[in-house]
């Protein structure tokens, strides 16, 4: 007997998702039949109203809503007695221990070694590589990249400590759980006799699939819905990677399947463009509603034309002046035109040059100081700090710098090291020698006070006020800093 298996893929996830709940609710009917719906578990209480809401119904008996955290709680009882689950917060505290433990084999980690962030981040590495199905032997340390190689050595290093550690306390975690849960769905009753469905899953691990694959071979039907498309004129910008990897798992298995693409037919304007938006092929259609593409013969046309039809809709009485907006792709190239124009049509205007000051380079080039400080020198910030208008620097001495930067790996403490090249190394002095004294000052800093009084004097030994009065006199900044 053919097994039924459909994809439903929408435009979104709920699109998908909405079409899978008509099937749903046609298995549903059958008093006698077992359905269970899977979905991730931050959506897992709002699936349940959503169902309820969508087939119009107060209850259901043949229904189950469950994640693969339920999953494996209902079907691995028995598998999971005497095993500790490791949780993420005693996750983290054992890759905390392992990294002190063993600090004087580390050579990347070892200065950072006592952060909170790394341990996390140590932490969810090591699952993510558990999950795509990669072990610690597995992982390749053999890159020219030297500061690659020695952040792949470390994470190597702990990745096997930590697998040791769960092999000799008989415990378990997320990854190797989905393990034990794929193994266990291949025979289970309960599957036999069940109608899948899957949703509002944007992605699936190496363990996921694993688990899917069991459902599938094993599962009455199977059912998934997926953000993704294969029929629109637009479908070349969807990311289909989800899809692909279950038509692959499907086809490796030699399981035929059905796709079902969820187009909305309704010919609103939002849907039409939604479908047809970077497509390949020109469409068509006629608007109720007026979206107009004005093409102009240059810039001063298209501006023109913008002001004759503010004024037209205003003295016809269809909007007034404060229902309207114009956007434009860039304010500094189409301000001045734009001003022109509107004055010599009389039209009242308000230019909105606002700009939060985190957007601002001066904003950019003050969070990137305390990046560099906070992430021990982070290759991205000090790069992006050199690189502010703040600074007078040779450009083709940074281009020449940010080269050798990403040429031999430079990052965090290796920015410290002399370079042979003369001109380079005075390049790197006088930006790096600064932020090293600042990095050494700043850290021994216990209050307030200490912390305001090294930042003034970091200030003041990169010259920073006077360079923004620089700035500012050649009208660069768009702020007022004299008042």
């Amino acid at each position: 007997m053919e097994k039924n298996v459909n994809i439903y893929c929408g435009n979104t996830l709920l699109t998908g998702f909405d079409s899978l709940l008509l099937n749903l609710q046609q298995s549903s009917k059958d008093v006698f039949s077992n359905n269970i719906l899977i979905v991730p578990d931050k959506f897992s209480m709002n699936a349940e109203r959503y169902i309820f809401d969508a087939l119009n119904i107060n209850s259901t008996f043949n229904i189950d809503v469950l994640t693969f955290t339920r999953l494996i709680k209902r079907l691995c009882e028995n598998q999971l007695k005497g095993k500790n689950i490791l949780n993420k917060q005693s996750g983290i505290l054992l890759v905390t221990r392992l990294l002190i433990e063993n600090q004087s084999n580390l050579s990347h980690l070892k200065k950072v070694n006592n952060s909170p962030s790394v341990a996390q981040e140590i932490y969810e590495t090591i699952l993510q590589l558990k999950a795509s199905g990669i072990s610690p032997e597995e992982l390749l340390t053999n890159s020219e990249n030297l500061n690659f190689k020695y952040k792949l050595n470390d994470i190597k290093l702990i990745y096997n400590c930590y697998q040791q550690q769960l092999n000799q306390t008989t415990s378990l975690d997320s990854a190797d759980v989905l393990e034990i849960l794929a193994e266990q769905l291949k025979n289970n009753d309960v599957i036999k006799n069940s109608n899948i469905f899957i949703a509002m899953f944007d992605s699936f691990s190496y363990k996921q699939l694993k688990c899917i694959k069991s459902l599938i071979l094993n599962a009455k039907s199977f059912n998934i819905s997926l953000s993704a498309n294969t029929l629109q004129n637009n479908k070349h910008i969807y990311i289909n990677e989800t899809l692909n990897d279950i038509m692959l798992l499907l086809r490796q298995n030699g399981i035929n399947y059905k796709i079902h693409n969820v187009i909305k037919n309704d010919a609103t304007d939002f849907t039409l463009v939604a479908q047809n938006l970077f497509g390949n092929i020109n469409q068509s259609y006629n608007s109720q509603k007026n979206i107009n593409l004005i093409e102009a013969e240059n810039v001063e046309a298209e501006v023109d034309f913008v002001a004759r039809k503010i004024k037209s809709l205003v003295l016809t009485n269809q909007f007034c002046f404060d229902d309207i907006n114009i956007c434009c792709a860039s304010l500094d190239s189409y301000k001045p035109l734009l001003k022109a124009k509107l004055n010599y049509y009389g039209l009242p205007y308000y230019v909105d040059n606002t700009m939060l000051l985190s957007e601002h380079f001066l904003g950019k080039t003050i969070i990137n100081l305390f990046n560099i400080i906070n992430t021990n020198f982070d290759k991205d910030y000090v790069l992006n700090y050199i690189k502010s208008p703040l600074f007078e620097k040779d450009e083709n001495m940074f281009f020449n710098y940010e080269n050798y930067v990403q040429k031999y790996g430079i990052n965090y403490s290796l920015f410290f090291n002399k370079i042979q090249e003369n001109e380079l190394e005075n390049f790197r002095l006088s930006f790096i020698e600064n932020l090293e004294n600042f990095d050494k000052n700043i850290k021994k800093c216990q209050k307030t006070s200490e912390f305001f009084e090294k930042t003034s004097e970091f200030l003041e030994k990169i010259d920073f006020y006077n360079n923004l009065l620089k700035l500012e006199n050649n009208n660069f900044l768009d702020i007022d800093f004299k008042n």
